[in-house]
């Protein structure tokens, strides 16, 4: 099973994305690497330069994720998107969806709120009536409509080990890391 390429866009955008925000010294530079992008492919003419910084609002977007900074972002990611007249925006839009965490009240005399964040993968507790076993699966994929074990080796590799400096390269933008 091959999926689509905005499809991968948008799930290596979440994936590294949220990567990058775990590791709070890594923030800086990925931020000042993805702006440096989106300066590059800023007066994109071609479709193709425009779904590259899309690419690169979206990644800094799922960085900055639940600021008002990243809602600014999404904006202007949805009217490029409008533009060359792409779903991008909407998958993405849909991954952010299924992975963000609702807030729950635990406890009615405590009083306890609580908000885990962004959950990329999911556990459904499932049973054949008598046995009980806990099938976890990845949101993102799930909210595509993709089953990631289907994933061919190259789409696996690009979504999980493919680094923001190689793309920075292969897309010729240059950066200086601090």
């Amino acid at each position: 099973m091959t999926i689509q390429a905005d499809e991968l866009l948008v799930l290596k955008a979440f994936y590294m994305g949220h990567a990058i925000s775990t590791r709070k010294a890594s923030i800086p530079v990925a931020l000042g690497m993805a702006d440096k992008a989106i300066e590059k492919f800023e007066a994109a003419e071609d479709d193709q330069e425009k779904i590259r910084l899309l690419f690169y609002l979206l990644l800094k977007a799922e960085i900055l994720r639940g600021t008002p900074q990243a809602i600014e972002i999404r904006a202007r990611a949805q009217e490029i998107s409008r533009q060359i007249d792409e779903h991008i925006f909407e998958r993405y839009m849909a991954i952010e969806d299924s992975t963000q965490s609702r807030k729950k009240i635990y406890g009615i005399q405590v009083g306890v709120i609580a908000d885990e964040g962004v959950k990329p993968t999911v556990n459904d507790t499932v049973s054949d009536g008598f046995n009980v076993w806990t099938v976890r699966y990845d949101a993102a994929c799930r909210a595509l409509g993709i089953d990631e074990r289907k994933l061919t080796k190259k789409e696996d590799h690009f979504l999980r080990k493919v680094t923001l400096k190689e793309m920075l390269e292969k897309h010729g933008v240059k950066y200086a890391v601090p």
